[in-house]
């Protein structure tokens, strides 16, 4: 657990390892967010506040783009479905 003054970690509570690329979630001011409506079956506040409020981006490294990019290409099929 992290010192609760401080907020550091020793080295010895991470445990980190290289990806070739991450999604990086961002919350989104109310006032930036888009204008869709959303239909469907209500969901619980935690998956609402999530999908209108949280934005996505990939941080991909140069060596990473082909898997990236590869990924994205095996996400095609469920489009076209």
């Amino acid at each position: 657990m992290a010192d609760l003054e401080s907020g550091n970690l020793t080295k010895d509570q991470i445990d980190l390892k290289k990806e070739p690329w991450i999604y990086f979630h961002y919350p989104q001011s109310p006032d930036l967010r888009h204008n869709l409506k959303v239909t469907g079956p209500r969901r619980t506040i935690d998956e609402v506040l999530y999908r209108d409020y949280t934005r996505t981006v990939c941080i991909v490294s140069t060596n990473g783009l082909a898997d990236f990019l590869s990924h994205w290409e095996s996400c095609d099929k469920w489009l076209d479905e």
